[in-house]
């Protein structure tokens, strides 16, 4: 799960989304799902130049967690010997 931070950094900078994609060369379309969460996996490059434009780290713009909690191995299940 990719959780976003962008707009925390871009509020901090009073950078709007449509600025960034212009000094970055990234698609407003991308940085747009970028910043709402709706991305399936990450564009290394591409937050990389966000990153050097904005002078922060990829912690500071996105986390990215597991989709999913590990799945724990079940003990005592009825009908096991």
């Amino acid at each position: 799960m990719i959780v976003p931070k962008l707009h925390d950094v871009l509020f901090e900078r009073g950078i709007n989304r449509a600025d960034l994609a212009e000094k970055t060369g990234v698609s407003e379309n991308w940085l747009s799902k970028l910043y709402y969460g709706k991305l399936n996996t990450v564009h290394i490059p591409s937050i990389q130049k966000i990153c050097n434009m904005l002078n922060v780290k990829q912690s500071d713009i996105v986390d990215v967690l597991p989709d999913h909690p590990p799945k724990h191995e079940m003990h005592g299940v009825e009908g096991e010997n």
